[in-house]
This record gives structure tokens, C-alpha cells and sequence, in this order.
């Protein structure tokens, strides 16, 4: 098989005729340079990898947390999205932003806080909410295989639990029509709507759950909101 080359170049290179082959241009490491159109998450969702999940109803909450959930439970998160591709095709889920939505606030609530888990096998068990998959893209067809639900879920017990991030979105008791924001890497922009937290990267994997928790301490009684997931997949 023939090689292919690049040619290196730092600096911007001259603008090329329409219709005339020219080099392909390359960093000092030999990687290809590609230009960026546009906002990358408007890109994937142009070629049918970006998703979201809410529920088909918009305006409809359910309860978040158990009734007393006021702290870290294993087997209580408020959000699972399973990766249901086979094993061995190698597509990848990327986390890119979480909302809660509020529409009834809690009792008694002195703050909220989270933490995210990623763990092997399909976690969920039961309760919740099913969330309804979206491919953000109307032109494209493309289906996702993911299986996500929110709210009061019950999981299994852990199996090979990783602890990526721990967060607090608020330091106050939730307020109806506030929106908590959790942002995955440096998507700092999704936190500007009322109060969130940016957190890193998750990759889930063929056959693996992310879970995502949320407790506030003190609470006497469960608040209900609507809960928004998007991510891309590769």
C-alpha cells in the first residue's frame, strides 16, 4: 500500500484554486490539519451522532430522589443512560450536558449535590422515568441504542464502579422554574442558566452505565423536575 504524505507547515499556507489538486497540509508530528466549519457540536449533529433525552411530554416532572435521600446511595441515582451497541463495534457514548429542570421544590433542602459513576453491565433496575431518544439532526435517520431514565430509579448493586466526578450545583434549596446545569469537559457555556457545575469527560463504552446522582442533605420530601441528557456517539 502506497504511503501517504503531508506537508508540514505552521504557518497559514496560500489560498489554492478551485479544481487544482495541491498538498495535503500536515503539523511537524505528521498529523493531518482539518478545518473546523463550525461549533463541533453543530457538526455532529450534521452528520446524525448527536443526541438527546427528555421525557415526551415536556412541562411533566417526577420526583428526582427518594423521599430522604440525603446523601451518596449506590443503588438510588437520578439518571442511568446504558450503551446498549453490541460488544465489539467500538462506538463510544460522549457526555455533553445534563439540565433538571424544577418543578416542584423540595422540603427542608439545604443544598444539592452530585457525583457521577461509570460501571460495567446495565445498572438499572426499576422505577424512574424512560426517556425518549432523539437524534438532534431531522434529516438524518440514524437510531441510538441507548436506554436512558430518570428520576427516583432504583440500581443494581455496583459491579466494577469507577468514581469520575463529584459536584454541588447549589448551595441553596432548589427554587420552581430554576435549571441546574451540568456541563462534561469544558462545555463551561451550558452553566450560564441559573445555577450548575462543570465536571470532566465521561466515555461510556458497549455494555456500560453511566449513573448520575443527586442528594441534598436535609430534605424531608422529594422535589420533582424534568430531567434533559445529550451526548454524542462515535
Amino acid at each position: 500500500m502506497p504511503q501517504v504524505y503531508v506537508k508540514p507547515k505552521r504557518g497559514k499556507p496560500s489560498q489554492s484554486t478551485d479544481l487544482v489538486w495541491t498538498a495535503l497540509r500536515g503539523t511537524r508530528y505528521g498529523e493531518l490539519m482539518a478545518a473546523q466549519i463550525s461549533d463541533p457540536l453543530n457538526m455532529l449533529a450534521d452528520e446524525g451522532s448527536y443526541f438527546t433525552a427528555m421525557t415526551a411530554t415536556p412541562g411533566t416532572g417526577y420526583n428526582l430522589t427518594g423521599a430522604t435521600q440525603t446523601g451518596f446511595v449506590a443503588t438510588t441515582p437520578t439518571l442511568t443512560i446504558y450503551n446498549g451497541e453490541a460488544a465489539g463495534t467500538y462506538k463510544r457514548y460522549y457526555l455533553d450536558m445534563m439540565r433538571v429542570c424544577w418543578t416542584a421544590a423540595p422540603t427542608a433542602a439545604a443544598s444539592c449535590h452530585g457525583c457521577i459513576v461509570v460501571d460495567t453491565g446495565n445498572r438499572y433496575s426499576g422505577s424512574g422515568t424512560a426517556l425518549t431518544v432523539y437524534n438532534c439532526n431531522e434529516d438524518d435517520t440514524t437510531t441510538s441504542n441507548a436506554v436512558v431514565y430518570g428520576g427516583a430509579i432504583t440500581a443494581t448493586s455496583a459491579s466494577s464502579p469507577r468514581y469520575l466526578h463529584r459536584f454541588t450545583l447549589s448551595s441553596a434549596i432548589p427554587v420552581i422554574g430554576e435549571t441546574y446545569s451540568l456541563a462534561f469537559g469544558e462545555q463551561s457555556i451550558y452553566t450560564s442558566a441559573n445555577k450548575g457545575a462543570v465536571v470532566g469527560p465521561v466515555v461510556i463504552g458497549p455494555g456500560q452505565t453511566a449513573l448520575v446522582y443527586l442528594w441534598l442533605p436535609s430534605q424531608s420530601a422529594t422535589g420533582q423536575g424534568e430531567v434533559n441528557l445529550n451526548w454524542w456517539e462515535r
